[in-house]
């Protein structure tokens, strides 16, 4: 079954019922609904299919500081031969 869309009321709309004009001066505040519930509103876990284990996350490659170390030293070399000085 279908559900009906339920309009969402503007601050500005005024309620009136049977067309209004009752003459009693009351307007209901407007009718904000509940989200339907069919739309999540958090992320939901997704559960590993059975019989399979979920790979690790991969590993992050680091660069040792004496590697670096190398690496900027070469470089500032080549820099330094290439200018010439």
């Amino acid at each position: 079954m279908v559900r009906p869309r339920l309009k969402i009321a503007d601050p500005g709309d005024v309620y009136l019922p049977n067309g209004g004009g009752n003459g009693d001066g009351y307007e209901p505040p407007p009718y904000y609904p509940e989200p339907p519930p069919d739309y999540p509103t958090e992320e939901e876990p997704t559960d590993p299919v059975p019989g399979t284990t979920p790979e690790p996350p991969p590993e992050e490659k680091t660069i040792g500081t004496g590697l670096l170390l190398i690496k900027l030293t070469t470089f500032i070399e080549n820099l330094l031969i290439r200018i010439g000085v």
